[in-house]
């Protein structure tokens, strides 16, 4: 995709890094993560609130803000995927 880069397969995780000017200063990162069921859990257990979850035949997807404008999004592929 244009202004993303993207690391695949490391061990069970990726990582997807996004160019965009009108975020300049902030940053807008992807986590890509097996099970995000669990993931969202352990981020609500460490004080932290993941949104909702959005899926669909990408995945699912949640994300988080900080007051900053900071965004993190965790991706949990579809079921199936090989990357």
């Amino acid at each position: 995709m244009p202004n993303m880069a993207q690391w695949r397969n490391m061990g069970a995780a990726g990582l997807q890094l996004w160019h965009d000017a009108e975020r300049a200063g902030k940053s807008n990162t992807t986590i890509v993560v097996p099970d995000l069921a669990a993931e969202r859990m352990r981020l609500a257990e460490a004080g932290l609130d993941l949104g909702a979850i959005a899926t669909g035949e990408f995945g699912a997807v949640a994300q988080i803000s900080d007051d900053e404008g900071n965004r993190l999004t965790l991706a949990e592929p579809p079921k199936g995927f090989v990357g």
